[in-house]
């Protein structure tokens, strides 16, 4: 993990991303007290304070207090940084993942593929002028003016809990994320999980012609064999299980003609469709291209579309520990900051959190605990905050040293993971969802 952070500090220095990522070309000429790279480490971790308090609580731990400059001259250095650099980090952090550390041993693969899956989620953003061009409104009964939404998506590895890809833009079909903004990120033989809304034919014919394998879910109205399939309960078994497994050639649809022309793909393209019966006699009806049954057998089907629900915790460690809807400021280049600020933090602490987990995964193996346990999220998000400063900044201490001590602090309150464990949705009431933002404890960091 040393290298990925290197390679990070690298990139926060070089002249070329400096003139890539600035504003405006007189930017970032001169010394000063705010260069690119404290600007950078301020955003990661200071939307959770007061501007000042973030500023006094990072020159403190630079041991330049003396230096401390005041909140309006750092809102107006922000301004002079593109979000789209943090982007680049995440981009260089999982690249240098997929290439340097799988020599190593801590890149999960499902098959020798890698296993992502796609999702949305809304999310609620600062009401400004700005950002009611930009995103959605979203009205009601009682609130005629409504509130500023965007719609997020997420390209995501399951397995190596990792954010490849994230957009944020206004409400829209999630496919579009797909076509526009995740496919540069696909290689071919990539297993991509993907839920209902996502269950359409021209999803189907873009990826097989890419030659991208895909696990769909599907609602009975989205083809004629889900239908027929949703409908038959005869052979139901109890607890659940497999019950069809058949091949199905699909055409495209009148209304997808014209895109199927425009992309070249294909007209035609050959299907499973497989009935899961759940525990609770609920039924999953499943599509995919991974047609052989020998290789790809049905329930390791299925078992690949239950590992989607791990997009789902992550959407919540967004939002409830990382907090990505508490934005720091109003405008519309600090919003996307902070939002892609985010996004870069949750790989550089699922990144760093490696070693702590097969320490961990050791530890109950040698001690032949009952249950396994994994990284806290909330502690491994404080150290990691914590740390930022010494890690990019501190030249008294080796980096392998600050890395070791992460680790170490990573591994302190884990929490136990519970096989098969199923937790029902609740629908939470008006006076509920009230008690839970005025409340409910938040990671003060």
């Amino acid at each position: 993990m040393a290298s990925i952070i290197k390679k990070i500090k690298e990139q926060l220095n070089q002249d070329k991303n400096i003139n890539e990522y600035k504003t405006s070309p007189q930017y970032f000429q001169r010394k000063r007290l705010l260069p690119l790279d404290k600007i950078v480490i301020l955003i990661l971790r200071g939307q959770k304070l007061p501007f000042q308090n973030a500023l006094i609580k990072f020159f403190k731990e630079m041991g330049k207090v003396r230096d401390l400059p005041t909140a309006s001259a750092y809102c107006q250095a922000r301004q002079k940084l593109k979000p789209e650099l943090f982007k680049n980090l995440n981009d260089i952090s999982i690249e240098s993942f997929y290439s340097v550390i799988s020599k190593v041993k801590y890149v999960k693969c499902w098959n020798f593929r890698r296993l992502l899956a796609i999702d949305g989620s809304i999310i609620n953003l600062p009401d400004t002028p700005e950002t009611r061009k930009k995103y959605s409104i979203q009205i009601n009964q009682y609130d005629e003016r409504g509130k500023v939404q965007g719609l997020l998506s997420c390209l995501y590895d399951i397995l190596n809990d990792l954010t490849i890809n994230a957009s944020l833009k206004e409400k829209r079909a999630e496919k579009k994320f797909l076509f526009e903004d995740h496919y540069n990120y696909l290689n071919k033989g990539d297993i991509i999980v993907l839920d209902r809304a996502y269950a359409d034919f021209s999803i189907i014919s873009f990826l097989n012609s890419k030659e991208i394998n895909f696990v769909i879910r599907t609602s009975k109205n989205s083809f004629k064999m889900a239908k027929t399939l949703s409908n038959s309960r005869s052979s139901d078994p109890i607890g659940g299980g497999i019950t069809d497994d058949i091949r199905v050639e699909l055409e495209q649809t009148p209304k997808q003609k014209k895109f199927i022309r425009e992309e070249s793909l294909q007209e035609e393209v050959n299907t499973r469709f497989i009935r899961l019966v759940l525990p609770n006699g609920d039924v999953e009806i499943l599509i995919t291209n991974l047609l052989d049954e020998q290789e790809f057998p049905a329930s390791d089907i299925g078992n690949i579309y239950k590992l989607r629900w791990c997009v789902e915790t992550f959407f919540d460690r967004l939002k409830n520990i990382f907090e990505v809807q508490r934005f720091s400021a109003k405008r519309l280049n600090s919003i996307l900051q902070d939002f892609h600020g985010i996004i870069f933090l949750t790989t550089l602490e699922s990144l760093l959190s490696k070693i702590a987990e097969e320490e961990l995964v050791n530890m109950c193996q040698e001690v032949d605990r009952k249950y396994s346990y994994k990284i806290n999220h909330s502690v491994s998000l404080s150290v990691l905050l914590d740390h930022l400063v010494d890690l990019f900044f501190n030249k008294n201490r080796t980096l392998l040293e600050l890395l070791n001590e992460v680790s170490f602090l990573f591994k302190k309150n884990p929490v136990i993971v519970r096989k098969n464990r199923i937790n029902l949705r609740g629908n939470l009431t008006n006076s509920q969802k009230l008690w839970f933002w005025k409340y409910k404890k938040k990671v003060i960091a």
